[in-house]
């Protein structure tokens, strides 16, 4: 059993499964949302408790931004998907329903993890929406409880530092795969199965609508929560893994990042040559 702190210093439990809520918006023009989505799930079974998307009219809006503009035209299918959704729903009827579902949300569950890929683009709508119609911002989840936001993006960042590659190169790295072999997480298995089966629903098919890159941000999130599971193990592991002579196992000192959170910077392929050979077979 984990515990995290409150603001009034108080530790409270953290259950074995944790309940993450994953958002994402699509924007119209600048500071404009046109729609967004919600997918709460558990983590690590990677249930999926439920999903919510919300949009709003804008069928007579002028794009402003090129950019934005630009980037529809690319993905004209998934702005029609957006843009047709949201017909007859008012800006202020939708910005309730957003309040509604957000108050709803950390009344129930207070203690969720909300994750996103830009959060500085997320929450600011989200904390506009609420400030604008006199509720607290997302991070307030009550009295004493004030709750920071993940970012997909820094977490993916600093395992890949970790493993000294690229971002995008992270899950494909060899010695990931390797690491994942030697694991055998049943629930990692099961999280495939269900979110392949979820990306062939007609409603997350469709690339740059809310609720698909909500699927795709969590499949994400829950990787890198794998990993450094994974690193976890595997470190403790070796540190109580008695050497050939019997003397205590030392790692070589760590270094670390100045990022979004601290991660050390541990040699894994000399880690994986010493402690663990068939890696390197």
């Amino acid at each position: 059993m984990s515990y995290a702190r409150g603001n009034n210093q108080s530790y409270y439990k953290i259950p074995a499964e944790q309940t993450y809520v994953v958002v994402d918006i699509e924007t119209i023009d600048t500071n404009v949302w046109l729609s967004m989505a919600f997918v709460i799930s558990r983590y690590p079974s990677g249930t999926i408790v439920a999903m919510e998307e919300m949009f709003v009219d804008r069928t007579s809006h002028i794009i402003q931004n090129e950019s934005i503009r630009s980037f529809w035209q690319l993905h004209d299918d998934a702005y029609q998907h957006n843009l047709q959704r949201g017909i007859g729903v008012s800006e202020l009827v939708a910005e309730h329903r957003v309040c509604s579902y957000i108050n709803e949300l950390r009344r129930k569950t207070p203690h969720f993890f909300l994750v996103s890929d830009n959060p500085s683009f997320d929450v600011r709508i989200l904390d506009g929406i609420l400030t604008k119609h006199g509720h607290p911002s997302l991070s307030d989840r009550g009295p004493g409880l004030y709750a920071q936001v993940l970012d997909t993006w820094s977490y993916r960042l600093a395992l890949a530092r970790v493993f000294s590659t690229k971002s995008p190169k992270l899950f494909q790295h060899p010695f990931v795969h390797r690491l994942f072999d030697t694991q055998n997480n049943p629930h990692s298995t099961e999280r495939a199965i269900e979110h392949a089966a979820m990306s062939k629903r007609k409603q997350t098919s469709v690339r740059h609508t809310p609720l698909h890159d909500c699927c795709q941000i969590m499949t994400c999130f829950f990787k890198c929560l794998d990993i450094a599971s994974a690193l976890s193990d595997l470190v403790h592991t070796a540190l109580n893994t008695p050497s050939p002579d019997h003397t205590p196992r030392r790692f070589p000192d760590p270094t670390y990042s100045n990022g979004p959170f601290i991660i050390p910077q541990i040699t894994l392929s000399y880690n994986a040559e010493v402690f663990y050979p068939q890696f390197h077979k």
